[in-house]
């Protein structure tokens, strides 16, 4: 157990990088965003690879075949609002073929 004057803090981002990694994901297909800009450096920097898009659906259809060939999950990430929206097509269209 950490002493009170040695804890480790982190910051969402981090957890969702320490997630992924132990989920075997090491390729992100997004289209960047101000929410996220930092988030996609951040995985870059650990050894991810960031695939950016010009729209999110592009961004979903190419998560949904990646997983569909390689057996893991897709990982796509969009900003909020209309971002996830454009993005719902393509999440629809994976979980329709079982993608």
């Amino acid at each position: 157990m950490a002493d009170a004057g040695t804890e480790i803090l982190t910051d969402g981002f981090h957890l969702i990088i320490d997630a992924l990694k132990l989920n075997d994901i090491t390729t992100i297909y997004n289209v960047p965003g101000i929410p996220i800009t930092d988030l996609g450096r951040y995985m870059q920097a650990e050894g991810m690879r960031v695939l950016s898009f010009r729209h999110e659906q592009n961004a979903g259809y190419a998560a949904a075949i990646a997983g569909f060939l390689t057996k893991k999950p897709g990982v796509c990430m969009t900003v909020s609002a209309p971002g996830f929206l454009n993005g719902l097509t393509a999440l629809a269209h994976a979980t329709t073929n079982c993608f």
